[in-house]
């Protein structure tokens, strides 16, 4: 299935998003940030200007990519199938332009076998973790398995350190009873 539409010419002055701290601070969501050619930030019209790395870490809302699908004759094929009206309308309208690109993706990934769908409010918690994309997802676990090997190597450090400090405290007297002399 392939896509036809404007897609953004990087030399083009338009981003391809919505001002981010326009909408942090509750005024228009939809303030367009124009990059300045001079200096490559992002400025939108109140003022706000963004280097290209600050805009991406402050996640801005996008504008909707207009495109159409045109199928291949040669690789695409349309299955009749059977779908919930409540999830197909929502699905298509939130989809406009690429739901069958979508589709695909979906079903590509589920026949590769090693999949892993998340959703809703574990998303939600890894989102509000600073955890958007999988890399970062493989990130946090790597950390964690280094933080367990340290965790652990630290227990047996602090165990050899109190044997260590109670046998030098045992051959000094420390710690005895020699309140019967």
């Amino acid at each position: 299935m392939s896509t036809t539409g404007q897609p953004l010419n990087p030399l083009s002055p338009e981003s391809g998003c919505y001002c981010p701290l326009c909408r942090d601070q509750r005024q228009d969501r939809t303030i367009d940030m124009v990059r300045d050619r001079g200096n490559g930030v992002y400025r939108c019209m109140f003022g706000h200007i963004l280097p290209p790395e600050a805009l991406r870490m402050l996640r801005p809302d996008m504008k909707p990519f207009l495109c159409k699908e045109i199928p291949d004759p040669n690789l695409d094929i349309k299955p009749e199938m059977w779908l919930r009206k409540a999830l197909w309308e929502p699905f298509s309208k939130k989809y406009d332009g690429r739901v069958w690109a979508t589709i695909n993706a979906v079903i590509q990934t589920m026949l590769d076998g090693d999949f892993l769908f998340l959703s809703g409010d574990c998303v939600r918690k890894l989102n509000a973790a600073g955890v958007h994309k999988e890399e970062e997802i493989l990130a946090v676990v790597r950390r964690n398995a280094e933080l367990v090997a340290e965790n652990e190597s630290l227990q047996k450090a602090s165990t050899t350190m109190a044997s260590l400090f109670a046998s030098a405290a045992k051959s000094i007297g420390i710690g005895e009873d020699n309140s019967g002399q």
